[in-house]
């Protein structure tokens, strides 16, 4: 009721002369009060969009020519062309002539019933609403488009802070729609188990981006990852780097050129790797087994070790290295082959120029198993990405498995079942 007595206080009783004069004439015709009253308002609505119409017309050549002189200087180029992407000064003629709208539809409604004038004040309201919207949301998407050409973007992404926003603004705008069409006050409270409701059912149905939602806020605070990082998520199948990150999901290109849209709540309920930490550091590292038979291994003694220095493949340098380790760390009465082989690969690990001096770099004995004695190499490699980074392991256990033969150390393997020839 408090809304109606507004209106008439606002509004005058009378309709415009043209209005007016359309209302008598379909009466003289036979149309009853309410069919006449029906015709007369269309006809009011007509002439508000056609008027509205014009008026963006016009305003829009006078705004397209205003921004054509401002941005006549280059460094504004750019700017422009995000601004012209986003559409920014579409919706904002939009915005000024949804403001038109809403000033002129007082003149033009008047003299109308209340009913009349308050649903078509209502679409209005809710009109105008929408085109806030759109013109703030254009807003921000531009402020993101300028954002990602800045070099700090390679490390921090807005573009999920973005798409949070907007969301809270299309929720915001939602709700302000719906109190627009209840109304008044008592509608507004008989309305209220109904607004309940319908929040419980777009809660069931967006309960994915619910999730994400939540999620993109705790990946953007606690720096999770970024776009360009390595990241492997076993469940999902994606192992690559980061392109995009969004609200809803996460596109990851995997090595092999694939693609997988991960969604953003997985990153907190499920496992992965991140390996920025790798990527930033000094090293990678790389881990390889060799499995040894039991009875290759030997004692040696000086007889042997010469006739090992004389072979070309051995290196005078890591020998002596070797050598010298052995006497300074065993405490056993004599010397092994496999125990010389582990110094001499560690010797060799210290002088190669693609692992890291900085880590660690050993030769380890693992647990013995049904496969002979298990030796593992551990290493890290200066070169992290992928084909510069098998090429190091490769250049490394070619070499070491070379070596063997010539240390007296034979390998494990099953036998074949080709066939072989008995002498």
């Amino acid at each position: 009721m408090e809304e109606k007595l507004v209106i008439i206080d606002t509004i005058p009783e009378e309709k415009l002369l043209f209005l007016e004069t359309i209302y008598k004439r379909l009466t003289e015709f036979g149309f009853g009060d309410d069919g006449a009253s029906f015709v007369t308002f269309l006809v009011a609505c007509t002439t508000l969009v056609l008027l509205i119409w014009m008026l963006r017309l016009v305003f829009a050549k006078t705004f397209s020519y205003l921004v054509r002189m401002a941005m006549r200087n280059h460094r504004y180029a750019a700017l422009d062309h995000f601004l012209r992407k986003r559409k920014v000064y579409r919706r904002f003629i939009n915005f000024v002539a949804a403001f038109v709208l809403i000033a002129t539809s007082q003149i033009i409604f008047s003299g109308f019933g209340i009913d009349w004038i308050l649903w078509a004040n209502r679409i209005i309201n809710i009109y105008t609403t929408i085109v806030v919207l759109r013109l703030v949301m254009a807003i921000l998407g531009t402020v993101n488009d300028v954002y990602e050409t800045k070099p700090q973007a390679q490390f921090r992404s807005i573009r999920s802070l973005v798409q949070t926003v907007n969301i809270i603004l299309s929720i915001i705008a939602a709700i302000v729609a719906i109190v627009i069409l209840i109304g008044s006050s008592s509608d507004g409270v008989s309305g209220l188990p109904w607004l309940g409701a319908f929040a419980a059912v777009i809660a069931l149905i967006f309960r994915d981006l619910i999730l994400s939602f939540v999620a993109s806020i705790q990946v953007s605070v606690q720096d999770m990852f970024r776009p360009g990082d390595w990241v492997e998520i076993p469940s999902r199948g994606a192992n690559g780097r980061v392109e995009q990150i969004n609200v809803m999901n996460i596109k990851v290109r995997n090595f092999d050129n694939s693609v997988s849209m991960v969604p953003t709540y997985v990153m907190i309920s499920e496992t992965f790797t991140n390996w920025r930490n790798m990527q930033e550091s000094g090293g990678r590292r790389f881990m390889r087994p060799l499995l040894i038979e039991n009875d290759s291994l030997v004692r040696v003694d000086e007889e042997w070790i010469e006739r090992l220095a004389a072979n070309e493949v051995v290196s005078p340098e890591f020998l002596a290295a070797a050598l010298a380790e052995m006497k300074e760390t065993t405490t056993a009465p004599f010397m092994t082959n496999l125990g010389l082989y582990r110094l001499y690969i560690e010797a060799y690990l210290r002088a190669h120029p693609k692992i890291n001096q900085d880590h660690w770099r050993l030769v380890r004995y693992l647990d013995s198993s049904d496969f002979g004695i298990r030796m593992e190499v551990h290493a890290f490699s200066l070169e992290k990405m992928l084909y510069d980074y098998e090429h190091v392991i490769a250049d490394v256990m070619e070499y070491t498995m070379t070596l063997a033969p010539v240390f007296g150390i034979r390998f494990f393997q099953r036998p074949s079942a080709q066939p072989r020839v008995v002498t």
